[in-house]
């Protein structure tokens, strides 16, 4: 609960709540008033502090890209147009139209915003759920608008209704992409636009609007019916039970992994550059396969080899799971300032002293491969830090290629990040 809180996606979701309660409060209000006007307070109340809330951390800007989806309408979007409906219900329209204000111009500016990013990065497959709620403003407002207004649909509702019908379309034609996703628990969010259309048209049909609409909607309730009971008992509904996607909706904090996705394994390269010989060869590139066994993995790679010199020998190449905690502790904390121009010279050092830098001191292809590897372990977190990691093994490595005896006490300095290439660099050539 606390990670779905903290995370930039799915915090949004905790405008359930109050949305819900106020939805309850409404039904509830023609039986029980008493209690549905208590629960329509704390509904409203709470949604208008969610939304300042969540508004003013995106107002504070250093969000993601991946990280903005259909699921920023919830609070103010979402929120408001409930909020507006629940008013109308208990006889607040100006209240409510308040409300309507609020909803509506955050969903036309965060519309363009949201748009931007489906056009220019697709959704994760785990995401797509997700475009259920894009789906729902415009025939929410619609229904919103009518309940804080009087007398015969006008203009504005009719066009609300109008892109409304859009938005399902498009749906219906994303329907075979959708599915990508296997069917769980959060197709709940496609409930939202699914029952709010018809809802948007027969409102609309009683209020004594005639035309497409008054046509729609005795179809589209038909449709919208067959589109919930076929999400129970349908095909899709089998999948649930052996999906390893989302499992609820308070589950969507699993949407976390797609929009920071868990670090991919480190590079591997294809290929490694021969040396150019003294016989004449020309030079080209060689795969890894055959300079190392079939058999040699990564564990076999994070092992020091046994050819490997006395500086790298005295210590021992540091594990990658040694690194990962040093990555985990020391470099994700400080990323913003590092990245914002400040040299993590106590992180690499740290990184030295548990064996970073003397990976590749044997020289063997093994060993160049155990250096890439944390080289990304360190990339996973920081790319500024993985390239100093790179300058201090490209350091390392020149030193121990040097017939020069005099750099031995260097080289050991390097290797173990006593010294840095930064330090090097000020000083007098070796």
């Amino acid at each position: 609960m606390l990670f779905e809180a903290r995370d930039p996606t799915s915090s949004f979701f905790a405008s359930l709540a109050p949305v819900a309660t106020m939805i309850a409060s409404v039904g509830l209000a023609p039986h029980w008033p008493g209690a549905a006007w208590a629960m329509a307070s704390a509904g409203l109340v709470g949604a208008t502090l969610f939304a300042v809330w969540g508004v003013g951390g995106l107002w504070m800007g250093d969000r993601a890209f991946e990280a903005t989806t259909p699921i920023l309408h919830m609070p103010t979007v979402g929120g408001g147009f409930v909020a507006a409906i629940t008013c109308a219900a208990f006889g607040m329209k100006e209240l409510g139209l308040l409300f309507f204000g609020a909803g509506l111009l955050s969903w036309l500016t965060l519309e363009s915003v949201i748009i931007h990013r489906l056009i220019l990065q697709s959704l994760p497959v785990p995401l797509r759920a997700s475009l259920g709620l894009h789906l729902a403003p415009p025939a929410v407002a619609c229904v919103a608008y009518l309940a804080v207004t009087d007398g015969p649909p006008d203009r504005l509702a009719q066009i609300l209704f109008g892109y409304a019908l859009l938005h399902a379309l498009v749906m219906v034609r994303l329907v075979p992409w959708l599915r990508q996703q296997p069917f769980s628990p959060a197709a709940w969010a496609y409930t939202f636009g699914v029952l709010a259309l018809p809802l948007a048209a027969l409102r609309l049909t009683e209020r004594g609007l005639e035309g497409p609409s008054a046509s729609l909607a005795v179809p589209l309730f038909a449709a919208a019916n067959l589109i919930i009971a076929g999400s129970r008992s349908g095909p899709w509904a089998s999948c649930c039970a052996e999906s390893s996607c989302l499992s609820g909706p308070s589950d969507f904090a699993r949407m976390a992994t797609a929009v920071h996705p868990t670090p991919k394994p480190p590079f591997r390269p294809r290929g490694i550059r021969r040396p150019r010989p003294h016989q004449g060869q020309p030079c080209g590139d060689i795969p890894v396969t055959d300079l190392l066994t079939p058999a040699l993995g990564r564990e076999s790679r994070d092992a020091p080899s046994e050819t490997m010199n006395s500086t790298a020998a005295s210590s021992g190449a540091g594990t990658l799971a040694n690194l990962a905690e040093i990555v985990r502790t020391d470099v994700w904390p400080q990323v913003k300032t590092i990245d914002a121009g400040a040299y993590p010279e106590a992180v690499l050092r740290r990184l030295g002293s548990a064996g970073a830098f003397e990976r590749h001191v044997d020289g063997t292809a093994a060993g160049v491969l155990r250096a890439v590897d944390a080289m990304s372990e360190v990339a996973t977190a920081c790319l500024s830090t993985a390239f100093c990691t790179w300058c201090q093994d490209a350091l390392v490595w020149c030193l121990a290629r040097s017939a020069e005896p005099r750099v031995s006490n260097e080289l050991a300095a390097a290797a173990s990040g006593a010294r840095l290439a930064l330090q090097l660099q000020s000083d007098a050539p070796i």
